[in-house]
């Protein structure tokens, strides 16, 4: 880059992102203006961020944590604490959650997913209190802190692709979340209810060990769009998610299921349900009832016989069935099969 930027004094957006810059130089202070400053995809290892900043984006580069003209030490900048709303360190390789974010106490969007963080601070809940948009996958954290329910303003959570194991009470007190991915974790056990969460539009819990969905207050949940529970240990579904009526897109995949809902047709509103792999050895006629169903995935189930006419049903559909065996067992069941034949 240019020594002179100073030239570009009114400038207030600044956007070099996929370059291949790798440092910043220091007339880049002169820019009184500058609201916007976006490097991407860059070679920077530490830079001075300009006081005015409001919206930084320094993602993908190799940032570094300590030294004199750290970004990451400039973060706790008084200045900078005041102004930031928009930070993204995604990809820096950051093995800790940077503790001067905790100072950015009017940010509306953190993004600090695909690094090495094995801690979620309680001070980011406490100090942080304007978060709309918090993005965490691809880390290492291994819990969310009881104090997450802090952030009141909280829409958008993504925590996918951490060691999480459980899901503190807490959390289903954000009122505000339409958006909740805590898919790819160790989780195996939900809070009773999803108490306050009614904007849920979209929920992700795929790749977990959940051995049930929470039964109590499915009404929490009338707004949701997408549900996804493949590759879990759920061995029923609930009575009341038929109810979930808004429901479009639902993925039970990969599971222990052995029978579906009779009133699964009250899903008016679904077009794509994926049930393969599970051990299903019967399709309710009620099926043939949902009106906008276009996709439907049945396949490597123990269904023997399905309802007369479904052959009709599958026709301008994706239907799947294919890979039916009635001998078809989950491990628990190969293992008291052993069992009975060694005694």
């Amino acid at each position: 880059m240019p020594d002179d930027m100073w030239k570009l004094r009114a400038l207030e957006i600044l956007r070099l992102g996929s370059n291949r810059v790798s440092e910043l130089p220091r007339s880049i202070s002169c820019m009184e203006h500058l609201l916007e400053l976006d490097f991407q995809g860059n070679r920077i290892h530490d830079a001075f961020l300009p006081q005015t900043v409001e919206i930084f984006n320094m993602a993908e580069n190799p940032v570094e944590m300590g030294g004199p003209d750290s970004i990451i030490k400039n973060l706790g900048d008084r200045e900078h604490a005041k102004r930031i709303t928009f930070l993204d360190l995604s990809g820096t390789d950051l093995s800790g959650f940077p503790d001067n974010v905790c100072q950015l106490r009017f940010l509306v969007t953190l993004k600090l997913a695909n690094n090495k963080i094995d801690n979620f601070p309680m001070l980011l809940c406490q100090r942080c209190r304007h978060l709309e948009h918090l993005d965490l996958h691809n880390n290492k954290i291994p819990e969310l802190p009881i104090t997450v329910d802090l952030l009141h303003q909280l829409q958008y959570l993504d925590m996918s692709h951490n060691s999480i194991t459980a899901v503190p009470y807490t959390l289903m007190k954000l009122n505000k979340v339409y958006h909740l991915d805590l898919s790819y974790n160790y989780i195996m056990d939900l809070p009773e209810t999803f108490n306050r969460m009614n904007h849920l539009v979209y929920l992700d819990l795929r790749n977990n060990q959940l051995m049930k969905f929470p039964q109590e207050d499915m009404h929490v949940l009338a707004s949701l769009l997408l549900l996804n529970l493949c590759t879990n240990e759920l061995a029923e579904i609930p009575e009341d998610m038929p109810y979930l009526y808004r429901l479009k897109t639902l993925n039970l995949s990969s599971n222990h299921l052995k029978e579906l809902p009779e009133d699964i047709n009250l899903m008016v509103k679904l077009e794509e349900l994926d049930l393969h792999d599970n051990l299903l050895k019967e399709v309710p006629e009620t099926i043939m009832k949902m009106p906008k169903i276009s996709k439907l995935d049945l396949s490597d189930n123990r269904i023997m016989h399905f309802p007369m006419r479904f052959d009709a049903f599958s026709q301008n559909r994706e239907v799947d069935i294919s890979n039916q065996s009635q001998y078809k067992k989950h491990e628990d069941e190969e293992e008291d099969s052993s069992l009975d034949f060694t005694l």
